[in-house]
């Protein structure tokens, strides 16, 4: 996450499961020991409580600057932040890919084969040739307010995580398109309330 920014922590817990970091003995659920990870952290402060709910319970967090200047040294190699000026045709072991300051990611953006991302964080428009080269995508959350999603993500058959919440007007009711049912992986799906889902998402 970028640095000073807060995440729900449901949300980051979502992304773990989605990203296979919670290992479990095939009893607890993946949302309990997500739980006890985060306690963990937080008790470590190396995550800082932001907001807490009626009864004390932590629903908002940030990672400390210091804490958050280690991670980026440590996995330099597996994260790139992309901004407008910048072109991403380097050869790359990145697993988490943030697309900043964008009005419109164009295929140019990418150059080299993306093939190790597993994450996409886009304040941008993701145009649809973009998204078929992100063949083991498993979790992208997208920012930028658009009218329609892209269709090729219908096609991210790993993707496990989806969070428009912040892409689509939360002030008027959207119908979610069919394609949305062909992601077989998909664990979570983040969106408003007033977001219609498809007929057919029951199959998933």
């Amino acid at each position: 996450m970028p640095k000073d920014s807060d995440i729900y922590k449901d949300q980051l817990i979502q992304i773990w499961m989605a990203l296979g970091f919670l290992l479990g003995d095939g009893n607890a659920l993946m949302e309990y020991i997500g739980n006890e990870y985060f306690d963990i952290l937080l008790s470590n402060s190396l995550l800082q409580d932001v907001e807490k709910d009626i009864f004390g319970n932590v629903t908002k967090c940030k990672m400390h600057d210091l804490v958050h200047d280690l991670a980026l040294d440590v996995s330099t190699d597996y994260s790139a932040t992309v901004k407008p000026s910048q072109v991403f045709n380097k050869v790359s072991k990145a697993i988490h890919v943030r697309l900043k300051g964008f009005k419109d990611v164009k295929p140019n953006v990418f150059k080299a084969q993306l093939e190790t991302v597993k994450a996409l964080y886009a304040e941008a428009y993701v145009s649809k040739v973009v998204l078929p080269n992100l063949k083991h995508l498993r979790v992208l959350v997208l920012h930028s307010f658009f009218k329609e999603l892209p269709s090729s993500i219908g096609n991210l058959k790993y993707l496990k995580h989806l969070d428009i919440s912040d892409s689509l007007d939360y002030r008027s009711s959207y119908k979610l398109p069919d394609f949305i049912t062909r992601l077989y992986s998909l664990q979570t799906l983040r969106i408003w309330f007033r977001h219609e889902l498809p007929k057919r998402f029951a199959t998933l």
